[in-house]
């Protein structure tokens, strides 16, 4: 389905008189268990939609909570590759194992066969144990799930990092793989329109959606540009500065919005700057959709610290914050 997925839940929410709530979460922070079990249990939390950021070393956009998120992700052998498979298994697609899965174009020679793969974060040991003197390994057990996965076919998943990891792995080979594994949209933080035309037509072949950035200082002029060979949704960033550093401003929001909307003719999705379930509702209100990440990226780091096992606290969270979305448009009870 592709992008279709991402047009049909608009599309659907629309009729249902309110904005959809997107929750962000990094891919393999802190494990691979750990965001498939996030993953798996973010439509019933509330998510309308997911992004999925895949880790990257020098994350520009990023405020602190994203940035050790990646760190994280990265000591854990998180790749792009392993990402899609993530969105492969929560699909209800079978895992792809080494030599025979995606990135295997020119620009992204398959992974050698001996790898020494990071220690699980999660284990089913009955004290903790770590990886070194400062990292604990989380150590609760982690229970099956009541009835066996079946996938997702529903929920739009939207990957979400840099340039350089997908440049790497080939655009062509990239588009295809997140294709087959799932994958409806693709944000590049620092593709700019001018040098975007190779990559998008790789995701025109595949139905994938390249989802642009509009910010505080997009003119009418740069907006143009940036609505051009745009899909899906386009993201406003509601602050002039990195994830987590601020908070969003309704007021000033909405007439940026409207600026997005009316040039590019797609749903506008809100994100930079909102934390709370008051600020998502705020937003809800004015924007085709709230998102939420460095939040949802506090609770699972909180939990890390703590050594617990973070998907518990990561979908407690975003529930209370997709409920504040659906809630933000319902008129109001007079006694």
């Amino acid at each position: 389905m592709t992008k279709a997925r991402i047009d049909a839940k608009f599309a659907a929410l629309k009729a249902e008189g309110r904005a959809a709530f997107i929750a962000y979460v990094m891919a393999g922070d802190p494990s691979a268990e750990a965001t498939l079990d996030i993953l798996r249990g973010l439509p019933a939390a509330g998510a309308d939609l997911i992004e999925l950021g895949f880790p990257f070393s020098d994350p520009m956009a990023e405020g602190l909570p994203i940035q050790h998120a990646a760190q994280r992700a990265l000591v854990g052998g998180m790749t792009l590759r392993k990402t899609l498979d993530l969105v492969r298994q929560f699909r209800g697609l079978p895992g792809l194992s080494k030599g025979e899965g995606p990135g295997m174009g020119v620009n992204a020679p398959p992974e050698p066969t001996q790898v020494h793969e990071a220690e699980p974060l999660l284990t089913p040991h009955a004290e903790p144990i770590f990886k070194s003197h400062t990292e604990p390994v989380l150590s609760k057990d982690r229970q099956p799930p009541a009835q066996p996965w079946t996938g997702d076919a529903t929920t739009p998943v939207i990957l979400m990092g840099y340039l350089n990891n997908v440049l790497s792995y080939g655009y062509d080979a990239f588009a295809r793989d997140a294709a087959d594994a799932g994958v409806d949209g693709l944000i590049v933080v620092d593709c700019p329109p001018e040098e975007a035309d190779p990559l998008v037509d790789a995701l025109d072949i595949h139905g994938v959606a390249l989802i642009r950035l509009a910010t505080p200082t997009s003119d009418d002029a740069r907006l143009k540009v940036i609505a051009r060979r745009t899909s899906g949704f386009v993201y406003y960033v509601s602050i002039a500065g990195v994830t987590g550093a601020g908070e969003a401003d309704e007021v000033s929001v909405a007439p940026a919005v409207a600026r997005v909307r009316a040039a590019s003719g797609l749903p506008v999705a809100v994100g930079f700057g909102i934390k709370t379930p008051e600020r998502a509702a705020a937003i809800a209100r004015i924007a085709d959709a709230a998102v939420v990440g460095s939040a949802l990226v506090d609770e699972g780091a909180q939990a890390f610290a703590a050594n617990e096992d973070p998907a518990p606290r990561v979908l407690a969270r975003a529930k209370a914050l997709a409920e504040a979305v659906r809630r933000a448009r319902a008129p109001s009870k007079v006694d």
